[in-house]
């Protein structure tokens, strides 16, 4: 079983390190990124090319400004060649064995999607 991560990505540069460095730490094998960069202007670009040199599942699609993040998800979608897909934001990040416990069930149970929880946070505070 393999996931495809897709992450649209506009102007995110403070975020992508985070965003990609628990990415970097996944247990799951088999597993494909395909960044959209959307056009950014603020050195996500340089970031993105950074993590390609170290990540060898990591694929960087570069397109004009779409306007909105539909765009680049639809584009990543079109690419994608995993069995099931995450669509990540850039400022966000998941725990080093999100996808390895995901899969755990997935094989357990042979669901048609999954659904996990969440925490939403930022420097003051959790909920």
């Amino acid at each position: 079983m393999k996931v495809s991560v897709i992450l649209p990505v506009y102007n995110v540069a403070n975020y992508l390190d985070d965003c990609m460095e628990s990415l970097a730490r996944q247990t799951l094998p088999a597993y494909e990124i395909i960044a959209v960069d959307d056009g950014s202007k603020d050195g996500s670009r340089k970031v993105l090319k950074k993590w390609a040199a170290r990540l060898p599942q990591l694929k960087v699609i570069r397109q004009k400004h779409s306007g909105a993040p539909g765009g680049p998800r639809n584009k990543g979608l079109a690419l994608a060649t995993g069995d099931y897909i995450h669509f990540l934001d850039p400022d966000d990040y998941i725990d080093h064995g999100f996808y390895g416990s995901s899969f755990a069930c997935i094989r357990k149970h042979d669901p048609d999607i999954v659904v996990t929880n969440r925490y939403k946070f930022n420097s003051r505070q959790k909920w």
